[in-house]
């Protein structure tokens, strides 16, 4: 539980920041994804374990290849 506390915390004071900054619908969906974005990467980052990482790289050179 722990170790999801602080991508979860990036993400809503990255959503709280760009509270005000928002103004349609298109800027709140780019909002969230870049928040989603953000939290996958700070926990593959610093939180994953090591397989977990092994297995997102193998995905994504998957996909890349087609």
């Amino acid at each position: 539980m722990t170790r999801f506390t602080v991508p979860v915390a990036a993400a809503i004071a990255l959503s709280w920041l760009l509270m005000n900054v928002v103004a349609n619908l298109v800027e709140v969906i780019a909002a969230t994804a870049g928040a989603s974005a953000l939290l996958v990467i700070v926990y593959l980052r610093w939180f994953a374990e090591s397989e977990d990482r092994a297995l997102v790289l193998h995905f994504l050179r998957r996909v890349k290849r087609g």
